[in-house]
């Protein structure tokens, strides 16, 4: 039985330090703005079969936007993380998901918003328009 035991625990070892790590991959598009090549997926919408989502992290530059949510949560905001939607038939984004960290990488707050309303027109030389770029043009090396 001891035998079996110490099997399971080496399996058990092997499973656990073996096993594949789906890190984020951050690549920097701008100061202080990352997105992670990684997390790019098909939303996978009957409804709306061009769907494409990315996370970006957006580092606290002091704008305006950083200290509303910092003087709304009480807490010094380190970044926030930010799913981008885009639809790349419609030429439509939206924000999708945005979560709140502090400096101890400890989540102030959370947003999460409907993926059938929010969807705005791409506005040209924005974020949005980036982000369209980035998803449904070919070629594209991010």
């Amino acid at each position: 039985m001891k035998i079996l035991s110490k099997i399971l625990i080496l399996f058990l070892l092997i499973f656990v330090f073996f096993s594949p790590v789906f890190a984020a991959n951050w690549k920097k598009i701008a100061s202080k703005r990352y997105i992670d090549i990684n997390s790019y997926q098909n939303l996978q919408d009957p409804l709306y079969p061009n769907r494409y989502a990315i996370w970006e992290k957006n580092l606290n530059d002091g704008t305006n936007h950083f200290k509303d949510i910092e003087k709304q949560e009480g807490k010094k905001v380190w970044y926030v993380l930010t799913r981008w939607g885009v639809d790349c038939n419609s030429k439509l984004v939206n924000i999708l998901d945005s979560i709140y960290y502090d400096l101890s990488k400890q989540v102030i707050s959370s947003r999460s918003y409907s993926i059938y309303s929010g969807w705005d027109s791409v506005v040209p030389e924005s974020w949005g328009d980036f982000y369209y770029q980035l998803m449904c043009k070919p070629n594209m090396n991010y």
